[in-house]
This record gives C-alpha cells, sequence and structure tokens, in this order.
C-alpha cells in the first residue's frame, strides 16, 4: 500500500470562484509565464465551462503558447474534464505509472473552498457540487479515496453545518484548512472547528507556506505561520499536518537568521507529547522540483530529519494536480523513492499516512466514534443500498476486509 496523503481532484467548475480565478491567474504569472498567457489560460477555461470542447481549446491554446511546456497543459486539461470522477480516473490513471504503486494505492483529496463573504450564491455553490462529486468518488473507490472536508471560516453562513455534516455521516475522514484565504488562528470559528475535529478523532492538514490560495489583497504570510497555530494544536488533541513541510518559507521575512517555516515545525514535532500529533507532508516544496543542487540540498535535509528521529512525523504527499505544471505525480514518487530508499519511503507513504488517518491494523476495531469509524459505516450502507455506483472503478481496499 502507498498513500498519497494531499492531492486534488476538484474541476474548475466546481472550484472557480472569481477569487479562485484572480488567484489562478497569478499562480500562472508566478511560473514566468506572461500576462497575455495567463488571460488565454482563463479565456480556454471559461469558454470549456461555456460549452466549447476542451481538446480543440487546449490544442488551439498549445498552439499559440507551446513554450508552456506539456505539464501545464495536462494541468489544464484535468481541471477542464467533465466531472470530478473523469478528474479523478485521471489521477489513478497517472499513479499506475508510480514506481512501487499497486492495486491497494490511495489517495486523500483535499477540497477547497474558495470564497469570501461577499461571494455571490452561484459561487457558494460551486463547492456544495466539488464536495458531493468528491465524496462519490469514495464509494466508487471504497477505501481508495478518502476525502477531506474544506472548512472556510469566511463562508457568510454554513461552514460548521458543512463540517459537522461531513464528519457526522462519514463522508469525509478529515479537515482541510486554508489559513492564507483570509483568516488566522485566533478567529473565533477556529476553536469550534478544531472541537470538532476532537470529538470525531478527525485529522486535520492545513496548508503552510508562502504561496497557493489567498484572500483579496496582499498575502499576509503571518496566517499560515506555524508559530501562530502552536497554540491552537496545544490546546485541541488532534493531528494536525502542516502541508508542504513549511516549505523554505523565511520565519523573519526581514531577518535572514530567523529559522525557516519548516525548522519551526521540526521543534514542534520535539516536543514531547505535543510532538505525536504534530505532522508534515512533502507536497509540491521548491526543493523537490528546483534545480539539480537544490534538489540535492533538500534531499540531505530530508534524509538528516529522517535520521534525527522524526521519521514517524513525515507523510508523502504529491499536490497533484496542482503540481503538475512543476513536476508529474511519478516525478514526485521517483524522488522520494530515490531520496528515501524503499524503506523510508515506505515509512512516510505507507506506515506514518495510517496513523494519521487513523487506519486500523488488521484485526483491529477503528476507534469509536471516529471520523473512520463514520467512513467505514457510510460505505456499509453503500454497499447495502446497491446500485452500480458502489465500487464501480475498484473493488473494496483490502484493509477494509472484513469491515463492510
Amino acid at each position: 500500500m502507498r498513500i498519497d496523503a494531499h492531492c486534488h481532484v476538484f474541476t474548475f467548475e466546481t472550484l472557480l470562484t472569481q477569487a479562485a480565478a484572480d488567484n489562478l491567474k497569478a499562480r500562472i504569472k508566478g511560473r514566468f509565464l506572461s500576462e497575455a498567457v495567463a488571460n488565454d489560460a482563463l479565456r480556454l477555461v471559461y469558454a470549456v465551462l461555456a460549452g466549447d470542447d476542451a481538446a480543440g481549446r487546449l490544442l488551439e491554446f498549445a498552439s499559440r503558447h507551446g513554450v508552456v511546456g506539456q505539464g501545464f497543459l495536462e494541468f489544464l486539461r484535468r481541471g477542464c474534464l467533465p466531472d470530478i470522477s473523469a478528474v479523478t480516473d485521471a489521477l489513478f490513471a497517472a499513479i499506475a505509472a508510480c514506481p512501487g504503486a499497486d492495486a491497494q494505492t490511495l489517495v486523500v483529496p483535499l477540497l477547497l473552498d474558495v470564497v469570501t463573504a461577499d461571494s455571490p450564491e452561484a459561487e457558494l455553490a460551486k463547492y456544495d457540487r466539488q464536495y458531493a462529486q468528491t465524496v462519490l468518488q469514495a464509494v466508487r473507490r471504497p477505501g481508495r479515496v478518502l476525502p477531506f472536508v474544506a472548512v472556510n471560516p469566511l463562508r457568510p453562513r454554513g461552514a460548521l453545518e458543512r463540517l459537522e455534516r461531513a464528519l457526522e455521516s462519514g463522508g469525509c475522514v478529515g479537515v482541510k484548512l486554508y489559513p492564507s484565504l483570509g483568516f488566522a488562528a485566533n478567529h473565533p470559528l477556529v476553536d469550534r472547528i478544531m472541537d470538532a475535529c476532537q470529538r470525531y478523532d478527525a485529522p486535520v492538514t492545513m496548508h503552510c507556506n508562502d504561496g497557493g490560495f489567498h484572500g483579496p489583497g496582499q498575502y499576509d504570510d503571518t496566517l499560515c505561520s506555524p508559530v501562530d497555530w502552536r497554540s491552537v494544536i496545544e490546546a485541541f488533541d488532534v493531528r494536525c499536518n502542516f502541508a508542504h513541510f513549511g516549505d523554505q518559507t523565511p520565519g523573519n521575512p526581514h531577518s535572514p537568521a530567523a529559522p525557516f517555516w519548516r525548522d519551526q515545525i521540526v521543534g514542534m514535532m520535539e516536543d514531547g507529547d505535543l510532538g505525536q500529533r504534530v505532522f508534515a507532508d512533502v507536497s509540491y516544496q521548491q526543493g523537490a522540483i528546483g534545480r539539480p543542487e537544490e534538489r540535492a540540498a533538500y534531499a540531505a535535509w530530508l534524509r538528516g530529519r529522517m535520521a534525527d528521529g522524526l521519521g514517524d512525523n513525515i507523510l508523502f504527499g504529491t499536490d497533484s494536480f496542482m503540481v503538475l505544471p512543476d513536476a508529474s505525480e511519478a516525478d514526485f514518487w521517483r524522488f522520494f523513492e530515490a531520496t528515501l530508499g524503499p524503506d523510508g519511503f515506505a515509512r512516510i507513504a505507507c506506515d506514518n499516512p495510517r496513523r494519521f488517518l487513523g487506519l486500523p491494523d488488521a484485526g483491529q476495531a477503528p476507534k469509536p466514534g471516529s471520523a473512520m469509524e463514520r467512513h467505514i459505516a457510510f460505505l456499509r450502507r453503500g454497499k447495502a443500498a446497491g446500485g452500480n455506483l458502489f465500487a464501480e472503478k475498484a473493488p473494496p481496499a483490502d484493509w477494509l476486509a472484513g469491515r463492510l
């Protein structure tokens, strides 16, 4: 078994609010592409959403901007697919080409809710379609797709209700937070979110670097700071994954001597009982996709952390399909298996994410009342309901043997 603990299967149709479109344009320009390329990419997306042929539009875009590379074109292609089932199928097809992947490989798709307090109803409804279609993938591939519900405190209403419904029903097994959208650790809803996660034994993955999606206006790089979120993690018995391992984000941009966010996360991992519930995934980091000398330096740093006794706190993740402009899924798998060797890679891509997710070992029951126990019950109900959607794309994963 291998586990990608950080990926996405949204479509542009279920994600692209105005705020998300502004972010997407900024990300395209951030890759040193021109304003014209960014504008043409968005025009392509909106044309496909309006009914134009995606393949034809992509061919036209590639003819005009061939220099953008195949990875960027694949990113656009996946986002333009007609539904999340198609995106999930494309993800598993890509995984099949990855070293060490097998029929038991599972993924953790993290939902995204990029809205603001002023988002109109039509934009607010996009997330509900993303949620319904993502949870469906858990039914189509039982035990191989474990969704995390997105909770955005800036949503004008219903954020907590969506959280409770996702965990109570068993549709999702964890929670995704994205503070850079515009909320801090001291937001009044954060404690209520964490309290729900504690009650359902639901793990949290939190965006943690100085990039990604952000709220209107200037990016506030303190919103995802591990230091600011430490008090939240101390207050609640919740497993928390700092996504992207903080990357090489400076702890203080004005002080070169200040520790990087990744070093601040390491400090929490080393802190007794707190360290038992602090995790970090390796998804979409500059060190893993940079120049050869950057990759070598990052590989040495990561091997050092594994040797320091922190190997149980590190999770494998790709950030597919967001990572595609810079690296394929197979590129990521190969880099980390080559860096850590088969045994080290098995730790971060199997043993550690099993513990983070709360996957029960053979012969053991999941924690009573937990999100994982509820998810198994959710799948059991799906099987009992009959129909052709349950296990449509893959039989139940081996870890579910005797549980359905």
